[in-house]
């Protein structure tokens, strides 16, 4: 398969500073390189869709990339790497190591427990499980020990390999352990002698756990035979009175830390690819859920296959931004003429330090990350059911098919069946791009290319940089402009964004289902977001194993709402149900017609307001918000308009967010809708939503000349006012 792939080192910066592309090309040798601003997608053709015009930047770059292929070592490992890793081992002494394994996935093809080696790798020792039970092997398999035994997965297994090495001889002890758990089955409790063939264990350097490293790459290894599932503490002992020399513990440190502690003489255990952390140990009785609470309940670590970070490729061009360029969206624009392949690496451009202008568009960085490379659009088997219709595909989609080592999202469950907990933008993500379908980056450049149209000036930020700088980040700004699916947000982000309506500041939220899902961003590993979801609903509960608390933050996962910050708190309308097939228009309200919103409808007479767009037709629809008191949305907001006439579709297919909603009975359809608010601050702000992801859709129909564009701009152009607004006095 001929391919072109590519990722960089960060997803926003400042001009002036340096941004790193990697980029791997398959059967292609050479490729063409532009970086291009972005102010509208490429998302369809007719008179109604934007002109896909990227803006090609003048840059030192070469306009020539020679491709090469470069390699992921993709899957999740723990390592040790030190001299004299065993110094307090003698030819006379026994070598033994100890943990408790929980396997998860069990193959024909054998899967490493822990592996050690010498300097260059090429004699090692590895413990390896497979549908027969246990294999013990020396020097890359060529002395194999088996250890048949009836092994099943999701069961607690203890494990003991003893080298006596004065002797020549070991022992292989394993016991299922039950006692922990509610499970009533026959204990196996097994031992096995085998032969040593060498005593070069002593001049070992290197511990694993949960894969075979290949270190023939001193620059970087590659596991392969990696482990699918959990590893509790891990010690390393010698003699006979069990001395531990090493002790591997996971409940010793923060959950957030990418290593694990040795407790007894400082010899970590780095570990790679984010293997899953806060997640269930021998010692977890089900007492409770919160590892903060009870750390020894969650000491183990989770391994897949599957684990991915960073791609951890060359960098192959350093772009330099120049101090002259905008604020704005741009990418790395790469494309083999010949082979008609082409990929897309964007990134924000912020507004240098002082230079602000008073609106900036905050694209949903965190929500782009939980859906990358999300398989699910493809495979899953309901796609053209809630859709109603086909599902169509490029080659793009099916890269992530074709190219497991590009990763999972938040959306994806492991091979082991397991739920993914992270997700990475350092590594190829080949939904996030400027083309293809209408959904994300293509409906949020869709707001882009209107305010390229309104005639205000803007900038563009990224929820990382939200995340990291909080308010300080947002301060210039009075206006802030959301994307069109903010879906995921941390508790960094929503504190910036009360604290700017708080302060006078006004938002637009310009989308659906935002400010949803509790999420958190690792304070040292960029780029890469934490979600676990409750067990309300949705496949990937992290509830149903007793993990449901963030191990980056400690935060329980869920919902906002669940955690007493339902989003009509801060927006005014909140998550309620979704569809995909037809997107319908918006009626007005009563309300529409009070003093307080008249600079909303300045020269609007329709009654009707978006009953088109691209995006199926409307400017309501896909995923749909409502005005809520019960859930915080303000007495004194006015919903000034209401979308009506939704499908079937919608109703089968609610999300049962709200406990009025029942999934087995007829529902009224005067619910199934999505609805326009606006309401002031007591410090002089406001806030408008439009609680539709299909908002955008309709900006650029009969050639922006309509009354969503309408609507936005008069919202837009006061909100950049600096006036204050009004608070409405009490009745």
């Amino acid at each position: 398969m001929k391919s072109i792939l590519a990722y960089a080192d960060k997803q926003s910066l400042f001009p002036g500073q340096e941004i790193e592309f990697k980029v791997s090309s398959e059967n292609i040798k050479e490729y063409d390189l532009k970086i291009v601003r972005l102010k509208e997608p490429s998302v369809g053709e007719g008179e109604d869709y934007p002109e896909y015009n990227p803006i090609e930047m003048e840059t030192d770059l070469p306009k020539k990339m020679e491709g090469r292929k470069q390699e992921t070592p993709f899957g999740s490992y723990g390592i040790v790497e030190k001299e004299g890793l065993f110094g307090n081992v003698t030819e006379s002494s026994i070598l033994g190591f100890n943990t408790h394994i929980f396997p998860t996935l069990i193959k024909e093809e054998n899967s490493t427990v822990f592996q050690i080696s010498n300097q260059d790798g090429k004699h090692n020792y590895k413990l390896s499980i497979n549908n027969e039970g246990f294999e013990l092997s020396n020097d890359d398999s060529q002395d194999i020990q088996k250890f048949d035994v009836g092994l099943k997965s999701n069961r607690w297994y203890y494990i003991d390999v003893e080298f006596d090495l004065k002797n020549n001889q070991g022992i292989f002890k394993l016991q299922a352990i039950n006692e922990k758990v509610r499970i009533k089955e026959k204990e196996v409790s097994k031992e096995f002698k085998f032969k040593i063939s060498s005593n070069n264990i002593l001049d070992f350097n290197t511990l694993v756990l949960a894969a075979d490293l290949d270190k023939t790459n001193s620059k970087k290894y590659f596991p392969r035979d990696c482990f699918n599932g959990k590893i509790d503490v891990f010690n390393v002992w010698t003699d006979v009175r069990k001395n531990k020399i090493i002790t591997l513990d996971g409940a010793a440190n923060d959950m957030a830390d990418q290593e694990l502690i040795d407790i007894i003489d400082g010899n970590n255990a780095k570990l790679v690819n984010f293997p899953t952390r806060a997640v269930t140990g021998i010692e977890w009785d089900g007492n409770t859920t919160n590892f903060v609470v009870d750390p020894r309940s969650y000491a183990a670590v989770h391994f897949h296959e599957d684990d991915l970070y960073d791609s951890d490729w060359e960098t192959d061009f350093t772009l330099k931004v120049p101090d002259t360029w905008e604020s704005g969206v741009y990418a790395a624009y790469l494309r083999s003429e010949d082979d008609d392949r082409e990929f897309y690496v964007p990134f924000m451009l912020r507004a240098s330090k002082g230079k602000e202008k008073k609106c900036v568009f905050l694209v949903s960085t965190a929500t782009y990350a939980a859906y990358a490379n999300m398989n699910l659009r493809v495979t899953a088997q309901f796609n053209e059911l809630i859709h109603g219709r086909l599902t169509v595909t490029d080659y793009t989609d099916w890269y992530m098919i074709n190219y497991p080592e590009l990763g999972l999202s938040n959306y994806d469950i492991h091979r082991d069946g397991s739920v993914v907990f992270y997700s990475s933008m350092k590594r190829p993500v080949t939904n996030f791009r400027p083309t293809g379908r209408l959904y994300k980056m293509c409906m949020d450049l869709l707001i882009i290319a209107y305010l390229e149209r309104s005639g205000i000036e803007y900038d563009v930020i990224a929820d990382e940089d939200v995340h990291r700088e909080g308010y300080e980040s947002l301060k210039p700004y009075n206006t802030v402009i959301t994307s069109s699916h903010p879906e995921y947000y941390s508790a960094n982000m929503l504190d910036s964004l009360d604290k700017l309506v708080n302060n006078s500041g006004r938002l637009m939220y310009l989308g659906g289902n935002g400010f949803f899902w509790v999420t958190g961003y690792h304070e040292e590993y960029p780029g890469i977001v934490e979600v676990r979801r409750n067990g309300q609903f949705f496949a990937w509960s992290s509830y149903d194993c007793g993990e449901p608390f963030l191990s980056f933050t400690k935060e329980q996962g869920g919902t906002w709402g669940s955690a007493g910050r339902p989003p009509e708190q801060l927006a005014g309308v909140g998550f309620i149900l979704q569809g995909f097939d037809k997107c319908e228009g918006y009626r007005r309200s009563e309300a529409s017609y009070d003093d307080r919103v008249k600079f909303i409808f300045e020269g609007i007479d329709d009654e009707i307001i978006g009953d088109f767009g691209i995006l199926q037709g409307g400017a309501a629809g896909y995923e749909m918000d409502v005005y809520n008191e019960a859930n915080g949305s303000p007495q004194h907001a006015l919903v000034i308009a209401s979308s009506e006439d939704h499908s079937n579709l919608y109703e089968m297919l609610e999300v049962k967010v709200e406990s009025y909603l029942d999934f087995h009975t007829p529902i009224d359809k005067a619910r199934i809708r999505s609805d326009i608010v606006f309401f002031e601050t007591p410090s002089g702000g406001a806030v408008f939503s439009v609680g539709s992801i299909a908002w955008a859709g309709s900006f650029s129909v009969n050639n922006y000349d309509n009354n969503i564009k309408k609507l936005t701009d008069n919202v837009l152009h006061r909100f950049v006012d600096s006036e204050l607004f009004k608070f409405p006095e009490a009745e």
